[in-house]
Order: structure tokens, then sequence, then C-alpha cells
């Protein structure tokens, strides 16, 4: 099964550490990369490719 591949961008970590967890808790998710400011989403995202971007 494919999964879809999820960049979480967040400036407080406890955000991004539990929906993380949440979704890498699902078959079909998984969380390639994490960001706590634009400058490092953008450089992780051009890396990582995801499928979908969460940006807060």
């Amino acid at each position: 099964m494919c999964c879809r591949r999820i960049f979480l961008v967040d400036d407080h970590p406890i955000m991004l550490s539990g929906v993380g967890a949440m979704i890498n808790s699902q078959d079909d998710l998984t969380v390639v990369g994490l960001a706590g400011n634009a400058e490092d989403a953008l450089e992780g995202i051009g890396k990582t490719l995801p499928d979908i971007a969460v940006v807060d």
C-alpha cells in the first residue's frame, strides 16, 4: 500500500510531536519532515518532496 508523505510545520515543538505521532499511527500516512519556521520548511520540503505540507 502506498503512503501519503507529509511534512509538518509549526513553531510549537509539542504540536509537531503530537500531530506527528497521530499521523504516523496511521498505516497510510508517514511524516517525512518537521520544521519550526518558514526557512527550514522551504528547505525541508525541497529535499523531501512530500505529498502534503501541513503548515501553521
